[in-house]
Order: C-alpha cells, then structure tokens, then sequence
C-alpha cells in the first residue's frame, strides 16, 4: 500500500489527475470501499494541499469561490440524504459521458468552458459525489481540457477543488462513526510515502512542455475512464 500511495501521488502531481483513482482502487484491494473511501479522503487532502501550496500563484480566485460555495452545500445535502442517494449508476453515468465527450468531441465541438459562476453547480455536484464514490477525478478533469488554462494553472486550481472534497470528508465520516484512531499507523505510513511521491511529481511538471502536459493528461483520462466504464458495467450487472 505503501508503494501505491507514492507512485499514484506522483502521477497526480506530475500530470494533475489519475493518482486518486487509481490509489483509490489499488487501497480497496486490501480494504473494504466503507473504509477505503475515508481513508483515501485524508491521504488525498493532504496530496492536494501540498499541489495546492506551492502552485498557490496559479489559484483562480474567481472560479475557487464558487466552486467552494456550491461544495459546500452539496457535501450538507448529502449528509442530510445520505440514506437515499445510495445508487451510484446516475453519478458514474454522468462522469463517464462529460469524459468521452472531452476526449472524443469532434473539433468543431466546444469545449467544456463554463461561466465562472457555474462553478457553483459544479462544486455542489462534486461534493455529493465526493462523499458517495470517493474519487471525483475524473468528473473535474473535462472541465480542465481547455486551451485558455496553463498546465499549472490545471494543476493547481483542480488540486484545490478536490482538496476541498476530501477535507469535507472528515466530519462527514466522523458524523458517520468512522474511527480514524484505529488506522492512524497505516494512515501515517500512507501520509510519508504520499508527500514523497507529490514533491518527486511537481519537479517533474517544470520539465515538461505543455502540448506533452495534454498529450499525458488525455492518455490516463482515456485510461481512468475505461475503469469507470468498468465500474458502471459491475453496478448494474449486480
């Protein structure tokens, strides 16, 4: 687990999405998603908080203001109706239509540029499925395949939204009864080889050219993809 937490902060940090994911998974290969998804929350708060710190000059004020307000009060709803919002092919659906529309639209299709104030629906969608499937990659990225951000400014602005998420996570989970005590070591060894993995990736984001920045963003898209197409077939079949 240990090895998963550096290599999956590591491609987050170098290519601004996909380590959750995988991490993610890779954790639920030795625990049960009802632990998982709060423990990846407070691995990945703190992964994100770092991109967060030290891409800080690359913050879009605007967008992270109504991105907060609208995750915010959707993290609330889903707390209050969490009972009945336990049927998760809606949400996967909906991520996996804005991802193969991002990478597969015809170019004479727009991009996914919304008005900084629809920021708000997007925050607010992102904390309810946040706290129900854990990961929200890749519902943030399509927003982030745009030409007029730079691959800083991807970096860090989509490393503050999902830092808000998992911070979120915290009081939910506890309100919940999740005992965080009972996994503080491994949550600690997670934490160490994590930040390792974080700052070994953002050196790497210096060293790369933006057309390639793009080229590797949209190749573990594709890649992230296929396994929410994978876990849509699952949830269904069952």
């Amino acid at each position: 687990m240990a090895f998963i937490s550096y290599m999956t902060a590591f491609v987050s940090a170098s290519t601004g999405m996909g380590g959750g994911v995988i991490f993610l998974i890779g954790l639920n290969i030795f625990l049960p998603l009802e632990k998982v998804i709060p423990i990846h929350g407070v691995i990945q708060l703190k992964n994100n908080a770092v991109r967060v710190w030290v891409l800080r000059n690359h913050l879009i004020k605007s967008i992270t203001l109504f991105y907060s307000i609208g995750c915010i009060l959707g993290v609330i709803f889903v707390t209050l109706a969490l009972k009945n919002l336990d049927n998760k092919i809606i949400p996967y659906s909906i991520i996996l239509l804005l991802v193969c529309y991002s990478l597969f639209r015809p170019k004479q299709f727009p991009q996914l540029k919304i008005p900084n104030w629809a920021f708000i629906i997007l925050g607010f969608i992102t904390g309810i499925l946040g706290i129900l499937v854990g990961a929200v990659d890749p519902l943030l990225s399509p927003f982030f395949l745009r030409d007029d951000f730079s691959r800083h400014q991807i970096i860090a602005n989509k490393s503050y939204f999902q830092m808000l998420v998992h911070f979120a996570k915290i009081p939910v989970f506890l309100f919940l009864g999740f005992d965080y005590l009972e996994y503080w070591s491994l949550i600690l060894v997670l934490f160490i080889t994590a930040m390792i993995g974080t700052y070994s990736g953002l050196k790497i984001l210096d060293r790369i050219s933006q057309e390639l920045f793009l080229k590797i963003f949209k190749v573990i898209l594709f890649a992230v993809s296929l396994k929410v197409a994978y876990t849509l077939c699952t949830i269904i079949k069952n």
